[in-house]
């Protein structure tokens, strides 16, 4: 048994060394040639399937004829292929569109938490810090705002898309009525409809998906603008509000609409008393004016600046333009505060009773 193994060895050593170094005499080497076998591998499905949609346009590029009908049928397949080509590339830009907007949105929203974290500890006003956040924050919202202008347009496009779709099936059928085609003719139409039927799903999927994206963030953009005028005024302030008004104003939804209204009457919300310069009312005036749109969204403001014109005369002409002024900067600070200008009138009245301006706010 050990010679057999060593004669196997020293014939394998005979082998490798024939096979580097060949012989240089002229005798026939007793080494068999090598034989190579075979084997065929099958594809798998997704090759079978490439395969065939690869083959299917290779026949029907192939056997187009030379009749009318088979001219037609492959000039209709160049514009399918064309179809194709436009649907895909906006799809494309519309993926391209829909990151840029989540970067741009991911940035600004974190700008606002870090704002609004700063303001709920309390911070300076006009604090340059929270200044130059807000400026980056709404270059950030003016990005994703540009982004539905580029939407709007990518609509467009698709919408020609939809057209030239709707344009070759009907010319597909128009060609199926033409006299002297062949059956390969006809094949050959079936094909280029098949595809154009595919294409118009993907299409009308994107007509919807553009359609839900131009109104989502066309609303996104509105309401976190009014957002942002009420997180200036807040930095301006040092203080923090809250949510825009807006939010509120806008919002008609079942538990608001089902809550209690407010009682009518004369009595004002919110009184704010010019006794002193600058008087601090905003959160007030917020939380006041947020609670009254929770209970009826549909609710406007009147603004009414009362002048105390007890001292008569010149003090009272005084009083009641200072009045119309102060009147004015609360009015101005709803806006601020997000709600939208045409919930709001102002007017001006005297008491005489009072003993300095005062500026009432009433729902009605």
């Amino acid at each position: 048994m050990l010679t057999l193994v060593v004669c196997l060895n020293l014939s394998a050593c005979s082998l490798v060394s024939e096979a580097l170094w060949p012989s240089l005499g002229g005798g026939r080497s007793s080494t068999p040639p090598a034989t190579t076998t075979r084997i065929d591998i099958p594809p798998s499905p997704a090759e079978q399937r490439t395969t065939g949609s690869a083959a299917a346009a290779g026949i029907a590029a192939a056997s187009t004829s030379s009749t009318a009908v088979g001219q037609r049928a492959g000039q209709l397949r160049e514009e399918g292929n064309r179809l194709q080509g436009l649907v895909g590339g906006h799809g494309q830009s519309l993926q391209q569109l829909r990151g840029e907007n989540i970067d741009a949105a991911q940035r600004y929203q974190t700008l606002v938490g870090q704002m609004n974290a700063r303001l709920q500890v309390g911070t300076t006003p006009g604090n340059p810090i929270l200044t130059s956040q807000w400026a980056q924050a709404q270059g950030e919202l003016d990005r994703f705002a540009s982004n539905i202008g580029t939407l709007s347009q990518l609509s467009g496009q698709v919408g020609s898309d939809a057209s030239l779709g709707s344009y070759l099936l009907e010319s597909v059928r128009n060609a199926y009525a033409l006299s002297g085609a062949l059956e390969d003719d006809h094949r050959q139409l079936a094909l280029v409809e098949d595809e154009v039927n595919r294409v118009m799903v993907s299409i009308d999927r994107m007509r919807v998906e553009l359609s839900e994206d131009i109104a989502r963030q066309s609303a996104y953009v509105s309401r976190e603008r009014a957002n942002m005028t009420t997180l200036a005024s807040a930095i301006r302030s040092g203080e923090f509000y809250g949510p825009g008004l807006a939010a509120r104003a806008f919002n008609q939804g079942p538990s608001a609409r089902g809550a209690a209204p407010l009682p009518p009457g004369s009595r004002p919300l919110v009184i704010v008393r010019f006794d002193r310069n600058n008087p601090s009312y905003e959160q007030a005036l917020y939380t006041a004016a947020n609670r009254a749109l929770e209970l009826r969204p549909q609710a406007t403001f009147e603004i009414v600046g009362v002048a105390a014109s007890g001292r008569g005369g010149g003090d009272a002409a005084i009083a009641t333009a200072n009045a119309r002024r102060q009147a004015e900067q609360v009015m101005r600070s709803l806006i601020d505060m997000g709600m939208p200008s045409q919930r709001l009138r102002m007017s001006t009245g005297n008491d005489p009773a009072l003993p300095a301006n005062e500026v009432h706010v009433f729902v009605r």
